[in-house]
């Protein structure tokens, strides 16, 4: 071991093996200056090793980190992240969120959902409900499918319905059509003819 003032009020402090402490009560250290750490290999903290315990951290600059490969971490319990500011989070690679319980998303202004290929909602079970508090606009560049395999299809509105095709239509049907109005049928086909064939 050994101890050189340097010049000044610098202390120089090497030593040429291990060193150890063993301390039986509170340890403080106070610097007010900087504090720079610098470590050749593996850095290891523990803590609440003998009865448990707790670490806190505050800091009232910023925080920013760097690493070279990856991060792997386990959370036994919840975790509470609360975020004064915005945030913005990039991933090159691929996400993936896996969840047992419950998620929720609540958000005071707009959601966007933008996928550059394909995107995809679905339930392996149970019901999947979109409900708007304004309008409710689906629309496709190209074409639309909209299928039940079971059960039937149901389409409800207190108001009027408009449907504007500007291409033909066709529809087929298995088995009854029953149409029923407490108003007038109106067909008209300009200068086309209507067949109507049993």
């Amino acid at each position: 071991i050994g101890a050189d003032k340097g010049s000044g009020d610098v202390l120089n402090l090497t030593v040429n093996g291990n060193v150890r402490e063993l301390i039986k009560g509170d340890y403080i250290l106070e610097v007010e200056g900087d504090y720079t750490q610098k470590i050749g290999k593996n850095f290891r903290t523990k803590v609440g090793y003998k009865d448990g315990g707790n670490r806190e951290e505050e800091i009232k600059g910023n925080y920013g980190y760097t690493i070279d490969d990856n991060i792997k971490g386990r959370v036994e319990d919840d975790v509470d992240v609360v975020i004064g500011g915005s945030e913005i989070r990039s991933v090159t690679g691929a996400s993936k969120l896996s969840i047992e319980g419950f998620y929720s998303i609540n958000s005071n202004d707009d959601i966007y959902l933008t996928a550059k290929t394909n995107l995809a909602v679905q339930t392996t079970s149970g019901i999947m409900s979109f409900k708007s508090g304004d309008k409710l606009n689906m629309k496709s560049a190209k074409a639309m499918d909209i299928k039940t395999e079971a059960d039937g299809l149901t389409i409800y509105s207190e108001g009027l319905v408009t449907e504007t095709f500007k291409a033909s239509q066709i529809t087929n049907i298995t088995g009854t059509l029953d149409i029923t109005t407490t108003g007038d049928i109106t067909i008209d086909s300009g200068s086309a003819n209507i067949e109507l064939n049993p």
